[in-house]
């Protein structure tokens, strides 16, 4: 009885040309600000105030969001471990943030933490977050999506990043090559520093937090207004660029009216 009536439901809903809507899918985010770090690193204003704002607009979108506030070394690797085992046992959505400072060697990226003293390339390696190595961790859990958002590299007026190399100095961050399943966003093009923005909020945050809420925007489409927000606002001193070797069906922040129905 039970069956047949599964039956009669099933071509009911196909007789009223709507798609059986599927189970949500898990939604897990690690956000990390990092703003109070001590010489050589300058003073960050607002990293910590934008991982608030993206901690708590994820949190309305049905993401499960741990957020770490100026972290140091230890701190991070330990929440990235955890982060990780979480995405292994659910196979969900991931979905990372950073704010603070960058660094680029030999192609890589480093994620600076509070307290970590970075004067030469040796430092940055033993003292850092390899975060080529963290995307490439994320896609090793196996979910089938993972967004990486790198709000780093900001400027501020009185320090220019001085960590030498080879006897080059080295600005901004270097492209990358995610994973199969992976998008990459920086706040600004590879080689550039982004601006720390205004008094209490960094201004490629802002637009992002702003276009996730937006009803039926496909994740691509997401990043792409918030490029030309920034870029407009900017005028043009900051371009936010992605990395992407997504397949599949669309991701939506917040899905269309309609499939919300």
């Amino acid at each position: 009885m039970m069956r047949a009536l599964g039956i009669v439901a099933a071509v009911l809903l196909l007789a009223s040309g709507k798609p059986a809507l599927s189970q949500p899918e898990g939604r897990v985010a690690l956000v990390i600000g990092n703003a109070a770090y001590s010489a050589p690193e300058a003073v960050l204003r607002n990293p910590v105030s934008d991982a608030r704002e993206i901690a708590v607009t994820l949190r309305t979108l049905g993401f499960g969001v741990t957020v770490l506030e100026d972290a140091d070394h230890v701190a991070m690797r330990r929440a990235i471990r955890e982060f990780e085992d979480e995405l292994r046992r659910r196979k969900a959505v991931s979905f990372f943030y950073f704010a603070g400072h960058g660094v680029q060697i030999d192609g890589h990226n480093y994620l600076i933490p509070v307290g970590a003293g970075v004067f030469r390339e040796r430092d940055v390696r033993e003292r850092a977050v390899d975060a080529n190595e963290l995307v490439e961790r994320l896609r090793e859990t196996g979910n089938r999506l993972n967004i990486v958002v790198l709000d780093a590299c900001r400027d501020n007026p009185l320090y220019k990043p001085a960590i030498v190399t080879r006897g080059r100095s080295i600005m901004g961050l270097a492209p990358v090559q995610p994973a199969s399943g992976t998008l990459v966003a920086f706040a600004t093009e590879p080689g550039r520093l982004a601006s720390d923005g205004g008094a209490g909020r960094g201004l490629y945050a802002k637009y992002l937090a702003q276009y996730m809420r937006a009803p039926g925007l496909p994740l691509e489409q997401v990043f792409k207004r918030v490029r030309e927000a920034v870029v407009e606002e900017s005028k043009g001193a900051q371009v936010p660029v992605e990395f992407s070797t997504l397949t599949g069906g669309d991701f939506f922040f917040t899905p269309p009216p309609a499939a919300r129905e």
